[in-house]
């Protein structure tokens, strides 16, 4: 998978001053910092700090190691988010549409974050320690688009096309370099508490087709 359609990787800067910010004492203590009362800034914080990370030049196993630090207060504001969400039916207020872009426009950032790092690891022949790192960056993306296609159905609007081809895409890339079904730590399954690429594609495929006219054959 050489490109996405739907996610643009930001032009990215050497900034080693910056960088130590991503370092994960520090970012602990900024994790920590977070005005968790007030979600709607601490959600505008997060989305700053990782529009920033996305800008900035890294490694991936040092990319990975920060997005899998802030996940857990990304799942957090997420929930909350979409709760506020689903408190009315239709038609939805102002309100609840400025808090829909933010949810979908951090979701969207989170997964060029992943993005940046499934586009360097799989470009050449991986190492084993290399394909581990792939296989966690390329589930995660798999669920930030899930995740997208989520918030869109909460406010019945339309999935872009760009958002299915690169699922489908990303599923490929996983049965190509043969980890579709090797699972991962994830803290957002209820259950077994890991999933893999192929759990992770089904599970938005399945929801999809719960509509008849939601997922179009292409």
């Amino acid at each position: 998978m050489r490109n996405s359609f739907f996610l643009i990787i930001p032009e990215q800067r050497e900034d080693s001053a910056s960088l130590k910010l991503y370092e994960e004492m520090a970012l602990k203590q900024w994790i920590d910092d977070l005005p968790v009362a007030n979600v709607s800034l601490a959600t505008r914080l997060l989305h700053d700090f990782i529009v920033q990370g996305n800008k900035l030049a890294m490694s991936p196993a040092k990319r990975l190691a920060y997005l899998e630090l802030i996940r857990t207060s990304y799942l957090v504001m997420e929930d909350e988010m979409r709760s506020r969400l689903l408190r009315s039916g239709f038609p939805k207020s102002d309100m609840e549409h400025k808090t829909y872009s933010i949810l979908v426009s951090i979701e969207r950032e989170l997964a060029i974050s992943y993005w940046i790092i499934v586009k360097k690891q799989t470009h050449r022949q991986l190492s084993w320690f290399q394909s581990k790192d792939a296989t966690l960056a390329i589930q995660r993306l798999i669920k930030c688009l899930s995740s997208i296609v989520v918030s869109q159905y909460i406010m019945n609007l339309p999935v872009q096309e760009w958002v299915w081809i690169d699922l489908h895409s990303l599923y490929k890339l996983g049965v190509k370099i043969k980890k579709e079904s090797t699972k991962v730590a994830d803290e957002s399954c209820f259950i077994n508490r890991s999933s893999s690429i192929q759990d992770s594609y089904k599970q938005i495929i399945l929801l999809s087709l719960a509509d008849p006219m939601g997922l179009m054959p292409k």
